[in-house]
């Protein structure tokens, strides 16, 4: 017997981003990660690269910061410090969620990583559906999979490999230069509101009903 399937995909309420975004430094270009880490989830290559990209543009240390809502791991800390980004990286703490969504909204770009691990074809993480919520640039080290299909229409997405400090840092720079020049770029707003959950509830209500009609 022939079977259909269909999927839907996580969302983000519209709702939560009417809120005011968090009080920053409009002369800081404002890189943002709201979440945990865990397992091959950490934030050290992200850390090398931004150590990395800033050794060889060692004007821009002034102008950027790298924010991390959430809670990042004692020895990714301890990495960031002997990378010298005392400064430059700032640890908000694990917050509540109106709190994490206003300052998704106040930043320039927003990062998320998956990592290498068995499976990680896979996963896409509800962090990326939020991200989409903010209408941000996206910064992804993701390996090839799932999230990489989600971000694929977006449009204001920066991929790279999960392990690539080198690609990681070159892509720091151009959104660094993007911010410099008044251009980041912007998601397409027609893929955004297909993971409005309002839109998402309709599609469900419609599966629901044609099950019924069956």
């Amino acid at each position: 017997v022939a079977r259909r399937i269909s999927v839907l995909p996580q969302g983000f309420d519209p709702a939560d981003f009417e809120r005011p975004a968090a009080p920053r430094d409009p002369a800081r270009m404002r890189l943002l990660y709201s979440g945990v880490f865990y397992d091959a989830q950490t934030p050290d290559v992200f850390l090398r690269a931004l150590a990395a990209w800033l050794a060889r543009r060692p004007g821009a240390r002034e102008r950027v910061e790298a924010v991390f809502v959430g809670l990042v791991p004692e020895a990714s800390r301890a990495l960031a410090e002997r990378l010298g980004l005392d400064g430059v990286v700032r640890y908000e703490g694990y917050r509540a969620h109106d709190e994490t969504v206003a300052f998704l909204r106040s930043a320039d770009a927003l990062w998320m990583t998956i990592g290498r691990r068995p499976g990680a074809e896979g996963i896409s993480t509800s962090k990326l559906f939020e991200y989409f919520g903010a209408r941000k640039p996206i910064l992804a080290l993701v390996p090839e999979g799932a999230a990489r299909e989600a971000l694929a229409p977006h449009r204001a997405a920066v991929v790279v490999d999960p392990d690539d400090t080198a690609a990681a840092a070159d892509a720091l720079d151009d959104l660094f230069r993007r911010w410099e020049a008044g251009r980041l770029p912007r998601p397409d707003p027609e893929y955004v509101r297909r993971f409005d959950r309002r839109n998402l509830a309709g599609d469900l209500a419609a599966l629901l009903s044609e099950c019924a009609e069956r």
